[in-house]
């Protein structure tokens, strides 16, 4: 079986502040829309095909985009605590779209490298069929995890009390 060539990006933007209260707001300002909604953090994919022949060629590019800080070095430790758990557990739960997509891809290029001969009709229902699931099981990822809050990757202004 061949293997699809999986091309990973991450971007980055900035958010300002030096209190909790400054960055939660700044997060909000510039959250990105994805979906029904925006968030601190999104990741998106595309997976491209092609069939000539008997050979099967699968790319997916992803591209996975976060907040980035620069604190001031006085900056208070708690603060600086604070962002690298939020920033953990955000790029956790983006690694987890990045993996359902690469998983999406291998699928994709296993049912393409199995069709008997070229069928440009039957690779197009697998494809779709293939795509469509993994666009499934991502919306079903983000409801489990409340967009990655259930996986700790919120910023707000109030200090929680976990």
């Amino acid at each position: 079986m061949s293997t699809p060539l999986v091309d990973v990006r991450e971007e980055t933007f900035s958010v300002l502040g030096s209190t909790r209260e400054q960055l939660a707001s700044s997060i909000a300002a510039v959250a990105r829309p994805h979906g029904a909604g925006r968030h601190a953090a999104v990741t998106t994919w595309t997976i491209s095909w092609e069939v000539v022949g008997r050979v099967a060629r699968v790319c997916a590019e992803i591209v996975v985009v976060t907040p980035r800080w620069r604190p001031s070095r006085f900056a208070p430790v708690e603060l600086l605590e604070e962002w690298s758990r939020f920033v953990a557990a955000l790029r956790a739960h983006e690694q987890g779209h990045v993996d359902l997509a690469v998983e999406a891809a291998k699928a994709l290029q296993g049912a393409l490298d199995a069709l008997p001969r070229a069928d440009a009709d039957e690779a197009r229902r697998l494809a779709s069929s293939i795509l469509d699931h993994a666009r499934g099981r991502e919306l079903r990822y983000d409801a489990d995890t409340l967009h990655g809050a259930r996986q700790g990757a919120v910023f707000t202004a109030r200090r929680s009390s976990a």
